[in-house]
């Protein structure tokens, strides 16, 4: 009987494969830098300084308030009146100008440095030598650049300090690997206008369903190896190409070289799309057909 030799084609079963990718990468301080001011009155000098905490020296911060607080923005103005013996410490709660995301990435157009900023004034009040006062401030900032304009009026001291505020953000890149639901990658950023000024580090993310990723909490550091500490109260939730979420720092020193400063934004951007599923491969979960394989066998009498 003659014998057969078959050539079985044997084809490979779907599974979680390996694959690598990268994306963009923005962080936006929520908290102002605002630069110290002063104004005349009568011949005399007064001076104005931002803080979030009743410390000396302030750092300058206008920062954001949670809670039940009414205005956005908060802290105290350290105010310096030329015929008292020390500086007084006033509380004080501030709107910064409203939510407006021109470009729909999430992110208020007011504390993205590719967005400019009309010219608007908002409200607060603050604790004077004569009880609970208003004041408001007239914001205007170029888009593309990091400093802008801020007029603060205190109206019931008589006095209008000129001063300007400063956004911290940093861009860049995650270069990740995935592994199913698994992502490890590595950082780089660098911050707007100030190149010198970088954070870099390890990322680790778990990727809960493709409308939500988890970041490990984890640190980066800037290039004197100092720590940026980091931690996210929730995951990344996806909004078509763009993943944001809050993320808060332990202290932002080696980001601003100034204490506090602790509450930021992460955007994620991904505009890849390698099975046209409307999913970005970021969060994609990663499946692949394996090679075909050729098999020789005998068959039963042949």
């Amino acid at each position: 009987m003659r014998s057969v030799v078959v050539w079985a084609l044997v084809l490979g079963t779907v599974g979680n494969t390996l694959a690598a990718g990268q994306v963009q990468v923005s962080l936006h301080c929520l908290s102002l830098q605002v630069a110290p001011a002063t104004a005349t009155l009568f011949g005399q000098t007064y001076s104005l300084a931002l803080s979030a905490t009743q410390t000396d020296p302030p750092n300058n911060e206008l920062a954001p308030q949670g809670g039940q607080s009414a205005y956005s923005h908060g802290g105290y103005l350290r105010y310096v009146d030329p015929t008292l013996f020390e500086p007084a410490w006033l509380p004080f709660s501030l709107d910064v100008p409203p939510f407006v995301d021109s470009n729909s990435n999430g992110v208020s157009d007011f504390f993205e440095v590719g967005q400019a900023v009309a010219t608007t004034t908002t409200q607060g009040v603050f604790d004077s030598p004569l009880g609970t006062s208003t004041m408001n401030a007239t914001w205007s900032r170029a888009a593309g650049a990091t400093q802008g304009s801020c007029q603060l009026a205190l109206p019931d001291l008589g006095l209008t300090f000129n001063t300007t505020f400063q956004l911290i953000e940093f861009d860049g890149q995650l270069n990740y690997t995935n592994l199913a639901t698994n992502l490890t990658g590595s950082v780089q950023l660098t911050q707007v206008l100030a190149p010198t000024n970088l954070l870099a580090g390890s990322a680790a993310l778990v990727v809960i369903d493709p409308n939500d990723v988890a970041l490990s909490p984890g640190a980066w550091t800037n290039a004197q190896g100092q720590a940026f500490q980091y931690q996210l109260p929730a995951p990344l939730q996806r909004d078509g190409t763009n993943y944001g979420a809050f993320l808060t720092v332990a202290d932002a020193t080696p980001a601003v070289g100034l204490p506090g400063y602790l509450d930021w934004l992460l955007l994620i951007s991904d505009a890849s799309d390698a099975n046209h599923n409307g999913i970005p491969d970021f969060s994609d979960p990663v499946t692949a057909v394996l090679a075909p394989t050729l098999d020789l066998r005998r068959e039963t009498n042949n």
